[in-house]
Parts: structure tokens; C-alpha cells; sequence
């Protein structure tokens, strides 16, 4: 009995993966089939849609770039730099220049920059003040006032200039930088710039 109860027992049968794979196949398949069935018109209409997409996109991202252009800080127009104090006109000593610095800070495309401008302040001949930037103009080296000789000195490659800024010997290739000034009053005065 026993073999004849094991005979009648129902089998059930499970769906096999490979069944599955099959499906999923078909599925791609069928994918596949209706773009390689699709009429010549539907396909223009797609093109047509990918391709108006892209314009848009490109037009929009053109848009885009142009307005920062226009906004950049860098074309936005300012008015004239604000003069800053150096030194009353009592301060300047006759037989050596009086060396100032200043800080302030500046706007360089998008971000603000911190600038320090070393100066020398000095009187001609005549007694009138005059600013000079102290940079040498040879490669950019800081220049020194040396009291014993009465000139300016570029420690770098023996540039010499006057007490008035005209180069005396070396290489630099032109005086010192003569940087704009104006007097307020007894205050000489230059510009942030």
C-alpha cells in the first residue's frame, strides 16, 4: 500500500528560472522589434523632438553664460578710486625719504583681494612732495633708501636710482614709478588704485 499511496501523492511543479530568462528575453526582444518596425515618419518625430531638446538646452546654457558675462564684476563700471591720507607735508624730512605703506582691498574678477602699496615720500628739488612706488622696475624687487650714497638701491641686480627716481646704474630700464598724488590742505594724498 504504501507504494501505491506514494504513486497517487500530486507532484507540484515549480516554475524554473530558465522560464524566467526567457521572458525577460522576449520582453527586450519585443523592445527592439517595435523601433526596428517603427514607420519612417515616427522616427522623424523623434528626431525632431531630440533634436529641438538640444537646442534648447544649448540656447539656455548660452543664455546663461551671457548673463554672467554682463554681471561680471569685472566690466561693472566704477567711479574713481577714493584717495587715502599718507602724510602731512611737515612729516616729509628734507634729507630722506619718508617710506609709508597702506592696505586696502580690492576686487579681482570675483573675489576681494588684499593689496599693500609701499611708498616712498619725498621732496624734489624744488620742495614740492613726490610719491614713488617702491618697486624696483627692473624685475619687481623692493627697493631701499640708502642714507650714505642719498639713492635708492635694488638689493636683486645692483639697480641705483636718484633721490629725484632716475635710474643711476644697472639694469632697471626706466626711473621709478612716480604714483599719483594730490595735496589736501597740508595732507598729501593717493589714490587705492
Amino acid at each position: 500500500m504504501e507504494g501505491a499511496a506514494a504513486a497517487v501523492a500530486p507532484t507540484v511543479r515549480r516554475p524554473s528560472r530558465r522560464g524566467a530568462t526567457i521572458l525577460g528575453r522576449d520582453r527586450c526582444f519585443l523592445a527592439f522589434h517595435r523601433l526596428a518596425t517603427m514607420t519612417c515618419m515616427q522616427r522623424r518625430t523623434i528626431l525632431k523632438f531630440l533634436t529641438g531638446m538640444g537646442v534648447l538646452v544649448a540656447s539656455g546654457l548660452a543664455a546663461l553664460g551671457a548673463v554672467f558675462a554682463i554681471s561680471s564684476s569685472r566690466w561693472r563700471k566704477t567711479g574713481e578710486p577714493p584717495w587715502v591720507p599718507l602724510c602731512s607735508v611737515e612729516e616729509i624730512p628734507d634729507a630722506e625719504p619718508l617710506a609709508r605703506s597702506f592696505r586696502f582691498q580690492r576686487m579681482e574678477g570675483w573675489y576681494w583681494q588684499e593689496v599693500e602699496r609701499l611708498l616712498y615720500v619725498t621732496r624734489l628739488s624744488t620742495g614740492e612732495p613726490v610719491v614713488f612706488s617702491r618697486t624696483c622696475t627692473h624685475l619687481g624687487c623692493p627697493i631701499t633708501w640708502k642714507e650714505i650714497s642719498g639713492t635708492y638701491r635694488c638689493p636683486c641686480h645692483n639697480g641705483v636710482f636718484s633721490r629725484e627716481g632716475e635710474v643711476l646704474g644697472g639694469p632697471p630700464p626706466r626711473g621709478l614709478t612716480r604714483v599719483p598724488h594730490r595735496l589736501s590742505g597740508t595732507v598729501v594724498e593717493v589714490q587705492q588704485a
